[in-house]
């Protein structure tokens, strides 16, 4: 049943965003907790599981690429009274990520030290880097699955429980983090292998959570052995949108591999950090994400029923909190960057590294965040070429060109000011695609 097509739409995005917020926090936690206690390990660990934050995203975003397909068509079939469409998008929405999922594990795994040769790292962080990634590769099922799981929940427009999963895996990595990281209680001392395995633990939590919600709580699973005619159709569907969505969603981790590489000529110091700069910026990113995540379904639902008028409101409101949220986020780190940064690093050439990036990065979150809305709302509606165009613009004609040209000028500064230009750049460029081209699908 669509739910989000009446009733006051302010309403509807506040429920929606806050547990998503909530659970975005989570997420985010992963990588600040993992960063925290690595750090205490010395700049080495930090240097190289700053290293696999590019590669770890990428997968992610294949990940957040299929449950964005699936999120569309679910969301959509609910506006249409659909529910035989949306229960065979859920399950087939799951069966064609594990299958994906296990290919790309296994080649990961083998793979390991030739990829993080080519982002740069030294023959010095290769074994540490290799201690966190195998275990990871292993675990990659946990976290692609739930991922694709949780994206059918919200199609639904329930958000709830996709937060509460995430917030009980942030306190399960929490809490085993120090215990396999520095080895408590007991347990042997892991260092970088076991952090991951708390993560692996954490996700698995996921997974069995999520396929419980779907199965007993919403009854959107049945049997993946149907008609291979019919899982073939579907699958098509959902790859149709989320290959773009795939692809859209892994042009920021290539480009942070692309930028970790040049960060790299500048020095470990300069790479770590990059890497505390960077899981600092996601966290600010939560309120941000949270609201363009949660576009996803209203639109989705609302542009089903045809009801056009409610997501023209809710796009204005959105874009107006994302200004309200940077802003005060840049005053809150200018009043207290000193006690942030020490907390992460006490080396002072890593907090100016992260000071100088996140100064000139802040506020133009406004325009990144005006960006990730519109690209929600043109992947809700089934065209993510819209928002893949959009975000290889910022990268591949602003960010990176312009990052290798300011790097000669004026080292690793030069990258960190192309970022807060592209981000300007392609804001203003999404408004305007944004005004002449949402309304004027043939599909309304």
């Amino acid at each position: 049943m669509a739910k989000l097509t009446t009733g006051s739409e302010i309403k509807h995005m506040i429920h929606l965003s806050l547990p998503l917020m909530v659970g975005i926090l989570a997420i985010f936690g992963f990588n600040l907790v993992d960063t925290f206690y690595v750090s205490q390990l010395g700049n080495k660990y930090l240097a190289a599981i700053s290293f696999t934050f590019p590669v770890v995203s990428i997968m992610g975003s294949i990940a957040f690429g299929l449950g964005l397909g699936v999120t569309s068509l679910i969301s959509r079939a609910l506006g249409r009274g659909d529910q035989d469409k949306v229960q065979e998008y859920a399950t087939d929405g799951l069966s064609l990520s594990f299958i994906i999922v296990t290919l790309l594990s296994f080649v990961g795994f083998f793979y390991i030290d030739p990829l993080f040769r080519l982002l740069g790292a030294s023959e010095e962080l290769l074994p540490l880097i290799r201690e966190y990634m195998e275990i990871w590769f292993f675990s990659m099922m946990f976290i692609v699955i739930p991922m694709v799981g949780n994206g059918a929940i919200r199609a639904t427009g329930n958000t709830k429980f996709p937060a509460l999963v995430m917030i009980v895996a942030g306190l399960i990595n929490f809490l085993l983090d120090p215990i396999f990281i520095f080895g408590l209680l007991g347990f042997p001392k892991m260092e970088l292998q076991g952090a991951a395995l708390a993560t692996a633990f954490s996700r698995l939590a996921t997974l069995i959570a999520s396929l419980y919600f779907l199965h007993f709580k919403l009854g959107m699973l049945v049997s993946p052995f149907r008609s291979f005619k019919k899982t073939w159709e579907n699958w098509k569907d959902i790859l149709e949108l989320g290959i773009p969505g795939a692809i859209n969603n892994a042009v920021v981790p290539l480009s942070m591999a692309l930028l970790t590489k040049m960060v790299a000529s500048h020095g470990q110091d300069a790479v770590a950090g990059f890497g505390v700069a960077t899981r600092i910026e996601g966290f600010i990113m939560i309120a941000i994400i949270g609201v363009a995540a949660s576009l996803s379904p209203f639109i989705g639902q609302n542009w089903g029923a045809k009801e056009f008028g409610r997501i023209k409101k809710v796009m204005a409101t959105s874009n107006l909190f994302t200004m309200i949220w940077s802003v005060f986020a840049f005053i809150v780190f200018l009043c207290f960057s000193g006690d942030i940064l020490s907390s992460f690093s006490a080396n002072k050439e890593v907090q100016d590294v992260a000071h100088f990036y996140l100064v000139i990065m802040i506020l133009t979150f406004i325009f990144e965040g005006i960006m990730l809305n519109i690209n929600s709302s043109f992947n809700a509606i089934g065209r993510p070429k819209v928002s893949l165009f959009l975000n290889f613009s910022r990268v591949g004609f602003v960010y990176v060109p312009m990052a290798y040209f300011l790097d000669q000028y004026y080292q690793v500064e030069g990258i960190f000011i192309a970022g807060a230009i592209a981000n300007v750049t392609i804001g203003i460029l999404a408004i305007l695609v944004f005004r002449s081209k949402f309304f004027n699908s043939k599909t309304i």
